[in-house]
């Protein structure tokens, strides 16, 4: 099951999802003799928005301007007074070198 409603029935599936979000994910396996198993990841998969990670200012580029904004944030921590949200690439309060290895990626898309 993907976590959305769907379910593949083939070996090795491949899904595509619709919506953004964070979707547990299941995969049950049985035998010829009849044996069931089941394991279960929770929030295994998360899906972002349409949006370009890291694009801080929303002008649907990753530039110098969101570098600053980025540089200024880095190392901070939720509650912080230089923390940005925007900045906070896994949204997991802490703006980290995770954080800059996907602004990186994004830098001038």
């Amino acid at each position: 099951m993907f976590g959305d409603g769907t379910f593949g029935y083939e070996e090795n599936p491949v899904h595509v999802y619709e919506k953004p979000g964070n979707y547990t994910v299941s995969l049950t396996a049985s035998c010829l003799h009849g044996n069931i198993s089941l394991k279960l990841k929770e929030n295994l998969i998360r899906v972002y928005p349409n949006e370009t990670l890291g694009d801080t200012d929303q002008d649907s580029d990753v530039d110098g301007k969101d570098l600053a904004e980025f540089a200024k944030a880095f190392g901070s921590s939720s509650g912080e007074e230089n923390f940005n949200a925007a900045c906070d690439l896994h949204e997991d309060g802490v703006i980290d070198e995770e954080n800059l290895e996907v602004f990186v990626i994004n830098f001038g898309h």
